[in-house]
């Protein structure tokens, strides 16, 4: 019996490793392959610029009412230049994101981004992701590849029911996965992991994307090239697009994609200067109870004095906002320590600095948004280490609310109430009952444009049979109740 056992250890570790075994092929003789399927090097290198048209549509995860979606798709029109030969790129989309259109063109030259917009030149990372377009471009990512002293095969992985050869390199000292398909030897799957600026992939470090290639097609010379492409984040669809139309070597004036040099500065020093404006935005604090100090900035915080200590709704943004947050209520209250940092919504502008809140005080979060609150802390700042990241003693106090909740007593004590409605699933009010003041997270929102929300607030405070005087909300300050519910008139019963 153990002889038999000892037998089919062996035969099955020998599996594993068999199992394991990376490609037989060496990763140049794969690549020397690949570069040949897709039409081989001499016609890819003859292409100089690309002219793409095309549309799609893109998840809105950073604005759907739940992390793990259902997302709100926002749909686009687009068309891309990209110049190979002088490393530009233009973007130019059309876009419709639930009742808002929007035109907009970036320009992509070397590192430098930047938006057009009304005459105007404006650093604005939040489109870099399709700089990648340009540097890791399927036609020629093989040819970075093939020159990186890093070059390497991986264990072959099944995509797509085939087990794909893997190539690894480095490329800017990101890691670099191409998979490609044993049959036709055209590259199936491109792997990036690096930060990205976007506003809220910013909050998730060093993060994965994964770009699927499909729908192949022949252009003028012969090149094949995907006509679509699937974007990958957190594991989660972001973008899906299909080109309609694709021209290479099109008259092109490389001038009209560049940008002017000051301009290119300003993109350089994006980060700085968005630090030290929302630095300049947070200094404009306001009192709006005794000891109730509304903060604004990209979003509204608001810092209350209790009697054992501070307690700051919301750390939002970024870890470097939540900080700026932070020295504000040092300020305005020296020497007493922060107790509590409330997070009441999933939403990154409510919880993106949730990693320096953990370190500053016990965060409170709504029981439902478990999964993005670990999710955060979880996340790798590998080439950008923040706090969190340094501190080898990770141990995070977090209490999660189920169910209507104090915090602290007497004059600003705290109830934290679950709206548990339809788009308010993910979030709390925060109810000061001493001043009859009521935080309404995201659900009130200025103009009053989203009218079910508005009607959320407004059958939550009945529900809970609030008396409320004062509201405000993320994006709004302070508001006469009244004022709410008389512009939701004819959309109350009777």
């Amino acid at each position: 019996m153990k002889l038999l056992k000892t037998l089919a250890l062996s035969l099955m570790t020998m599996s594993q490793l068999f199992a394991q075994k990376p490609s037989l092929e060496s990763p140049l003789v794969v690549i020397e392959r690949s570069i040949k399927a897709l039409g081989g090097k001499d016609k890819i290198n003859s292409i100089q610029n690309l002219q793409l048209t095309g549309y799609g549509y893109r998840n809105a995860m950073e604005q759907s009412e739940r992390f793990e979606g259902p997302y709100i798709p926002s749909s686009f029109n687009f068309k891309t230049i990209l110049d190979f030969k002088d490393t530009l790129e233009q973007y130019t989309a059309r876009q419709q994101d639930f009742t808002f259109d929007s035109n907009f063109k970036y320009l992509v030259d070397n590192s430098a981004v930047i938006m057009q917009a009304r005459g105007r030149s404006i650093p604005w990372p939040q489109d870099q992701t399709i700089q990648d377009d340009l540097y890791l471009n399927p036609l020629f990512v093989l040819d970075k590849a093939s020159a990186s002293s890093s070059l390497t095969s991986l264990t072959d992985s099944v995509i797509q029911s085939l087990p794909h050869k893997r190539l690894k390199f480095f490329w800017n000292k990101y890691p670099i996965i191409i998979s490609i398909n044993p049959n036709t030897y055209l590259p199936t799957m491109l792997e990036i992991e690096k930060p990205y600026n976007d506003s809220y992939l910013n909050v998730w470090g060093d993060l994965k994307k994964v770009v699927h290639y499909s729908f192949w097609d022949l252009l003028e010379n012969g090149v094949h090239y995907p006509l679509q492409k699937d974007i990958y984040f957190l594991g989660k669809l972001w973008e899906s697009s299909v080109i309609a139309q694709a021209k290479i070597n099109q008259p092109l004036s490389a001038d009209s994609l560049r940008i002017a040099s000051e301009a290119k500065k300003n993109a350089l020093n994006f980060n700085v200067e968005t630090e030290a404006r929302i630095l300049k935005m947070t200094t404009v604090k306001k009192e709006i109870a005794k000891n109730v100090w509304l903060i604004p900035g990209l979003c509204n915080s608001t810092v209350i004095k209790q009697s054992d200590g501070l307690t700051i709704i919301e750390s939002p943004n970024s870890s470097s906002n939540t900080d700026q947050i932070l020295e504000q209520a040092k300020k305005l209250f020296p020497g007493l320590a922060v107790k509590h940092i409330i997070t009441t919504s999933d939403a990154w502008l409510h919880c993106g600095g949730v990693r320096s809140a953990a370190l500053a005080a016990n965060v409170i979060a709504l029981n439902e948004n478990k999964e993005i609150i670990q999710a955060l802390l979880k996340a790798n700042y590998k080439t950008n280490p923040d706090a969190w990241q340094k501190n080898r003693t990770k141990k995070p106090s977090i209490t999660y609310v189920k169910g209507r909740t104090m915090f602290g007593s007497g004059a600003n004590r705290v109830e934290l109430i679950p709206y548990c409605t339809e788009a308010g699933e993910r979030m709390m009010m925060a109810y000061f009952p001493e001043h009859k003041l009521l935080y309404a997270s995201d659900l009130l929102q200025p103009g009053n444009w989203e009218k079910h929300y508005t009607l959320e607030v407004i059958q939550a405070v009945e529900r809970e049979k609030l008396a409320v005087d004062m509201v405000y909300a993320m994006h709004m300050t302070p508001t006469k109740y009244q004022e709410i519910v008389n512009s939701m008139k004819a959309y109350l019963p009777e």
